[in-house]
């Protein structure tokens, strides 16, 4: 089974969806479990920007 499976049902469980995001997106960056993807990383990073994480914020201006 394939890690964003996996994290894909997790996420209606978890209640801190900016981490889930973000946590998502170094999967991505870092090709663990998933095939690497900067775009992908991007993607989720900005997700998770959107709901106010700092450490995101800070991911998307290194990647951009």
């Amino acid at each position: 089974m394939e890690i964003t499976v996996i994290f894909r049902d997790l996420f209606f469980a978890w209640t801190d969806k900016d981490i889930f995001y973000l946590k998502l997106g170094n999967l991505y960056l870092l090709g663990k479990g998933v095939k690497q993807s900067t775009t992908k990383a991007l993607e989720y990073f900005n997700e998770s920007a959107k709901l106010n994480n700092s450490f995101a914020m800070t991911y998307l201006g290194y990647l951009y």
